[in-house]
């Protein structure tokens, strides 16, 4: 044993004994409360590699649900965005060009084709304003989270590792503290 015991009992001298009687009782309350407080340890390292565990799946996941979730989503919405900005200018463009046919012939005041021509640089405008926003989400935004989730999944690798390597030595110091509990009791080996 580590460190020095009590002995609590020990057999009568001039006692016969048998193999496997128990011969020395040491002291167990400092080994007991070794062994209580590393129970705990343990467990709560078993519950922090829990944690960890459930962190990986999760980022595991994050990237698919990234990629066909709301990246492809928001690429929809903003595709269907432009597809509306495309047809509005479409007809913005061919009122414009109905409105100047019609200010030849006299028909519309030179307004309403300053009017008609007003709403096509708008609606080149919004055009070019979902443009940029695709541009940017295939670019940027995607690229910025594909960063941020693969980098959260190697971290949760790197720290369920660590909490492995933890787990591993808290229950192999456990082990030795039940072990060391056993060892306070001597018995006879041979009678």
């Amino acid at each position: 044993l580590r460190g020095w015991s009590l002995v609590t009992w020990v057999v009568e001298g001039g006692t016969v004994v048998q193999a496997g009687d128990v011969l020395v009782r040491l002291d167990t309350k400092r080994i007991e409360d070794a062994i209580s407080q590393q129970t705990t340890t343990y467990h709560t390292s078993a519950a922090t590699l829990a944690q960890s565990k459930a962190a990986v799946a999760n980022a595991e996941i994050a990237i698919p649900a990234y990629l066909q979730g709301s990246y492809e989503t928001q690429l929809k919405s903003l595709e269907r965005s432009k597809t509306i900005a495309e047809t509005n200018l479409e007809t913005a463009e061919k009122m414009l060009a109905n409105t100047k046919m019609m200010f030849r012939r006299g028909y519309v005041t030179d307004l309403e084709v300053e009017g008609n021509a007003f709403t096509v640089t708008q609606a080149k405008l919004e055009l070019e304003v979902v443009k940029t926003e695709i541009d940017v989400l295939e670019k940027y935004t995607k690229k910025m989270q594909m960063e941020t989730l693969n980098g959260n999944l190697k971290a949760a690798k790197s720290k369920l590792q660590a909490d492995e390597a933890g787990f591993a030595m808290d229950k192999a110091r456990l082990e030795r503290a039940e072990k060391e509990l056993e060892d306070c009791v001597i018995k006879a080996v041979r009678s």
